[in-house]
């Protein structure tokens, strides 16, 4: 029953970015929050009755509650923002970090990971497509609200899924079905994030094979590509490239096209605006360089959303303990995946290490600390590394006993 209930709850928790628009589309309000939190008292009610161990590893006891109390603490104090007018919202920014953390634990610990993500997987591409069924009507190429969290999310899974998949045919066939999804939701960060990081994927999976002539070939190939980016930049810089045909995925990419031709030029609307919101997030950070301002945006601006859309905005917003604290264990875990799976070749492992260079790309130049993308990473990384770790281990001790036993008979 408890793995049940945890299956749900970690249906729910990447469901949220998707359930959300509809309910929007819908006017229908629903708490996802309490819900979330039911499922995961529940969970662990039901995981108590059965006698299974709720934590394997001390090490996440203790980082958790590290984070926790310094987070929760400094975010309290270091406000000019009145949360008492909307604990709704600092339950989103502030403690919704710790349930995601807490429940991806638990399934990473007792769920089937690879059948975790197919499922959640095929939640999204049939949510995604019914999503633009709904508002085909409505000019869906104009971007409706909320199709960033569910870019993020369609992105980070097909990284993940392309790592799992046994079959290169099934791979490939959901990485193309995954891209198609991002054009037609128009995420210039996401696509562009989700191209490189694919790219890197499979010209690192390539590379570590054995075969020289395949090598050989992948280093012409990449030098040809380099070249043709190159005069690709140098073109659309100067004027935007499009191609010919009105169908709608030829407008879609017409659309990303011109994109990057304005962004090249700094004159895309969205990238100025993200600019201005850096310059001013970026003075705050050099007025309180150690505590941060937890919700300065609402002091500097009047709104809950004018934060700076980049990798600085955790440290302005919870301070630069709470930067060091979130962010020096994730690279090392990030690390520790990377290692390991170069070394023991463990899939769940290597998804996670790609799926963390997508995420590092859009924390560092797109994404704030709200997107919850980045946590649901984190979420499944570090307790992924920490079992892995507890497997080697236990390997270990079982072979050294195994010889005890065996010198013993001699």
């Amino acid at each position: 029953m408890s793995k049940k209930l945890l299956f749900i709850l970690g249906i729910f928790i990447l469901g949220v970015s998707l359930l959300d628009v509809f309910l929007i589309y819908l006017n229908v309000d629903i708490p996802f929050s309490l819900l979330i939190i039911f499922f995961l008292f529940f969970s662990l009610f039901f995981m108590s009755y059965e006698r299974i161990a709720l934590f394997k590893d001390k090490n996440f006891v203790f980082y958790f509650l590290i984070l926790l109390i310094s987070l929760v603490s400094t975010t309290l104090i270091n406000t000019n923002y009145q949360i008492t007018s909307d604990y709704l919202l600092y339950y989103v920014r502030v403690l919704q970090i710790f349930v995601i953390l807490i429940s991806f634990y638990l399934v990473v610990n007792n769920i089937n990971f690879s059948k975790f993500v197919k499922v959640n997987t095929l939640i999204y591409v049939v949510g995604a497509l019914v999503y633009i069924i709904i508002f085909w009507r409505e000019h869906l190429l104009v971007r409706p609200e909320g199709v960033l969290g569910i870019s993020d999310h369609v992105a980070f899974l097909a990284i993940i899924l392309f790592n799992l998949e046994e079959t290169k045919k099934s791979r490939y066939i959901a990485l193309i079905f995954s891209f198609l999804l991002l054009l037609f939701y128009s995420s210039f960060t996401s696509i562009t994030f989700f191209i490189f990081t694919i790219l890197v994927n499979i010209i690192y999976s390539i590379y570590l094979k054995r075969n020289i002539i395949l090598k050989i070939f992948t280093t012409l190939v990449l030098i040809c590509l380099i070249v043709c980016a190159l005069v690709f930049y140098i073109q659309i810089s100067k004027k935007p490239i499009q191609l010919q045909g009105n169908s709608v995925i030829v407008n879609t990419i017409n659309n990303y096209l011109i994109r990057i031709h304005y962004v090249i030029n700094l004159e895309d609307s969205s990238l100025n605006a993200r600019l201005i919101l850096f310059k001013e997030g970026f003075k705050v950070l050099k007025e309180k360089p150690i505590l941060g301002e937890f919700m300065y945006e609402y002091r500097v601006f009047g709104t809950t959303g004018s934060y700076m859309h980049n990798m600085l905005s955790y440290w302005a917003e919870y301070g630069l303990i709470n930067f060091l604290l979130i962010f020096v264990p994730y690279f090392f875990y990030l690390f520790r995946s990377y290692k390991y799976f170069v070394k023991y070749d463990d899939k769940v492992l290597k998804a996670l290490f790609f799926s963390g260079i997508y995420i590092t790309l859009i924390i560092l130049f797109s994404r704030s600390y709200v997107s919850m993308t980045f946590w649901v990473h984190y979420g499944l990384l570090m307790p992924s590394v920490l079992k892995f770790e507890r497997e080697i281990s236990n390997q270990q001790v079982t072979y050294i006993n195994e010889k005890k036993n065996l010198y013993q008979t001699l």
